[in-house]
């Protein structure tokens, strides 16, 4: 995989920067972009073929004067997706008939056959406005944005296709409102490449401004208090090491330049006899702190508790170690992102390809699969969209730090940490 940087000696411990994204990779954004305008294709097409067949149905013989006004109406009516305000006043006045031919399209782009499309409003609003349209709006018309609440009709009629069970008008404005914050959040790019030796202090920011104050078990072990700063400075150290293999993950927002997510990842394989693994040995070598060594011996206990590679017949995999978004960047899919590209980028390792962005060392292993510690529920629905298989589960209540549980100080949200797995 081909990983964005500074250029560096092959001898480096660091991966070597190069332009452009991983062979065959595009970015989050330039995904969601692609399939919009794909499906923009696929309506206007639908619009086409619908055009041609009403001409071709009346093209034989006479038409009558309610043919001719039927067709006069198809010409001057709007097509899905909207594109300017003047589309837009035309069908909130014809949405005065409640049950006219815009709703029945709207309703067959919400909900075809009567079934939400996966994702809902949120992923799919661009089908009724052109992405570039809608944002140009916010619900409550301030920031010099359009008002969409003044468009009565056409809420209305998003509102009865979208009505079940218990979903209110206050639930109808809260969801548009989360749409237009995801159509905001599109306009923002990113780009994920590997940490480099020129980006590794600020990549260990973002643990600091996040992972190390947020995370369940730094949590539970105190790491989090301004007091234990010993503590988090023993992880960056950690952290620093683990960068050296070489496949450790960042991103990027273009328009800043600023690093908002990270991913360490380490190569994990059995190592030669007398020698302890790379865990335990930070741990009694490095790691100094009650709290740092806490954290340790937690992920040492969680990991020996499931033996994968006796399990899975193999004698080196990818550990994603720690995996951190700032709080201003959150709900983006940066976390989504950073376990795919983990995915891929051992994937190609174990395939013998982008060796020589690696540790020179460790250009011989051929990691077979990609494990971590989901220790909160935002991280395992992460793990669930990126087909990790939960190995093992234990609960916040069997451990214990300075006489509390751990479940005692981490919030009633995550209540336990899964040992997972992708396997290829």
């Amino acid at each position: 995989m081909k990983r964005s940087g500074s250029s560096s000696t092959s001898n480096s411990k660091f991966p070597r920067e190069r332009e452009g994204s991983p062979p065959g990779r595009i970015t989050v954004d330039d995904q969601i972009i692609r399939l919009n305008e794909q499906m923009d294709m696929v309506l206007e097409n639908q619009s086409k073929i619908i055009d041609t067949l009403r001409r071709l149905t009346n093209s034989s013989g006479g038409q009558s004067e309610e043919t001719q006004e039927s067709l006069l109406e198809d010409r001057e009516l709007q097509k899905f997706p909207l594109t300017e305000i003047e589309q837009l006043d035309i069908v909130e006045e014809a949405l005065n008939d409640p049950e006219n031919r815009y709703f029945q399209q709207m309703k067959e782009i919400i909900q075809p056959e009567d079934k939400p499309r996966p994702g809902g409003l949120r992923r799919h609003f661009h089908l009724l406005m052109k992405a570039d349209f809608f944002v140009q709006f916010n619900y409550d018309g301030i920031h010099n944005k359009y008002p969409f609440k003044k468009y009565k009709n056409f809420n209305n009629a998003i509102y009865r296709i979208r009505k079940h069970d218990g979903y209110t008008e206050d639930d109808y404005v809260t969801e548009m409102r989360a749409v237009f914050r995801a159509y905001k959040n599109r306009k923002r790019k990113f780009k994920v490449q590997s940490v480099t030796e020129t980006d590794l202090e600020e990549a260990l920011d973002v643990l600091d401004g996040s992972f190390f104050i947020n995370e369940s078990v730094c949590i539970a072990c105190g790491i989090n208090l301004p007091q234990n700063a010993q503590s988090r400075k023993e992880l960056r150290e950690l952290c620093k090491i683990t960068a050296e293999d070489g496949v450790s993950l960042l991103v990027k927002e273009l328009a800043t330049g600023q690093i908002v997510a990270v991913s360490f990842n380490k190569i994990q394989y059995t190592p030669p006899p007398g020698e302890d693994h790379f865990f335990l040995k930070f741990r009694n070598e490095v790691a100094q702190s009650a709290q740092a060594r806490r954290l340790m011996d937690f992920m040492i206990e969680v990991d020996e508790r499931i033996d994968v590679c006796a399990m899975y017949n193999m004698d080196c995999f990818c550990e994603l170690m720690f995996l951190a978004t700032l709080p201003s960047h959150e709900r983006l899919g940066l976390g989504r992102a950073l376990a795919d590209y983990t995915i891929e980028l051992t994937k190609e390792l174990a395939e013998g390809k982008g060796l020589e962005d690696i540790n020179e060392k460790l250009r011989s292993q051929r990691p077979a699969a990609v494990t971590a510690l989901w220790t909160s529920s935002f991280s395992q629905k992460v793990g669930r969209a990126s087909n990790f298989k939960v190995l093992n589960s234990v609960s916040y209540e069997e451990f214990q730090f300075e006489g509390k549980r751990f479940s005692e100080r981490i919030s009633p949200l995550h209540k336990l940490c899964e040992h997972v797995i992708h396997k290829f």
